[in-house]
């Protein structure tokens, strides 16, 4: 069966009022998400997987070709701060930031911790949701197990931290 095409938005609301404006927004009728990643946290001395809002405050949310969104239901939504827009006024993602949200779907809105090889200065995804992730890793805290990817200049969303560990390089042979 063939998926229809699906226009997807993003709106800004009130951080930590995430999931009630999720909640909201499915009762009218959109599918929404505010993604979550699990990353590495200091819990007893030792690291352990906790979730946290990936974008504090960002949900992306789809609507059908037969069912535009009312912004003025959305808009009364408690918490929802504004509907984010393109400079040229246009509100259904494009490009860079609806490919980003189809990444984000593929897991659910949930992005676990990827597996990496070091290899010289460089991190190499073996597994995991940031192997097929489009982007540049800038910044590394080692210590926290977490990478800064930065997704380009064509992304209104420009960096994420999403969380890795290291594994050993699979021997070939």
């Amino acid at each position: 069966m063939e998926e229809l095409e699906r226009d997807v938005y993003c709106l800004f609301c009130i951080a930590g009022g995430e999931s009630s404006v999720v909640r909201n927004l499915d009762r009218l009728g959109y599918q929404a998400i505010s993604p979550v990643v699990l990353k590495w946290k200091p819990v007893d001395g030792q690291l352990k997987k906790r979730p946290c809002r990936l974008l504090p405050g960002y949900i992306f949310f789809e609507a059908g070709q037969d069912n535009v969104p009312d912004w003025s239901d959305i808009r009364a939504i408690r918490k929802v701060l504004r509907i984010l827009q393109y400079d040229d006024g246009t509100r259904a993602l494009r490009e860079a930031d609806y490919e980003f949200v189809q990444w984000l779907k593929r897991y659910s809105g949930v992005i676990d911790v990827s597996q990496a090889v070091q290899e010289g200065t460089k991190i190499r995804f073996v597994n995991g949701p940031l192997k097929d992730l489009g982007g540049t890793i800038v910044k590394v805290n080692k210590s926290r197990k977490q990478v800064a990817v930065n997704l380009g200049s064509e992304s209104a969303i420009k960096i994420v931290w999403c969380g890795i560990e290291y594994v050993e390089a699979e021997k070939e042979g």
